[in-house]
């Protein structure tokens, strides 16, 4: 399944999966001891656009944060280690910022019509992702 598709879907959140791609492309674009120049080369240049296209942001890792299989990611544990912060700190921090004030909505009930079996394909290409990453 490809990564567009998956943070593409409308029926299940995305937004704490952004660092669980960026982690596997960065991965694939790790030079291999058998790369041939010019494949090194690309590779470093993929390495900086990636950065800037998709940058590890505050936003990302709190979200990775509050889903369970993401919150050892080798990312969020990284972003974490070079602010010098706890996940308690980053977590505080962010509900100031985006919750502030705000009333705690209450828990929408899931209707029983709807069909979780259209999750099933994007869960499994996540948990393969989570193995290697974290």
């Amino acid at each position: 399944m490809l990564a567009t598709e998956v943070l593409s879907g409308a029926t299940y959140p995305t937004i704490s999966l952004v660092l669980l791609f960026r982690a596997e492309i960065a991965g694939a674009l790790t030079e291999l001891a058998n790369d041939c120049d010019i494949v090194k080369s690309i590779k470093q240049q993929m390495r900086k656009a990636l950065d800037k296209r998709l940058p590890v942001t505050e936003l990302y890792v709190v979200a990775a944060m509050l889903d369970p299989s993401q919150r050892n990611l080798n990312t969020v544990q990284e972003y974490l280690s070079e602010r010098g912060m706890t996940a308690v700190d980053l977590l505080s921090r962010a509900i100031q910022q985006y919750a502030g004030d705000a009333p705690v909505a209450s828990h929408a009930e899931k209707n029983p019509e709807t069909d979780d079996s259209d999750l099933h394909p994007w869960k499994k290409a996540k948990h393969e992702l989570l193995l290697k990453h974290v």
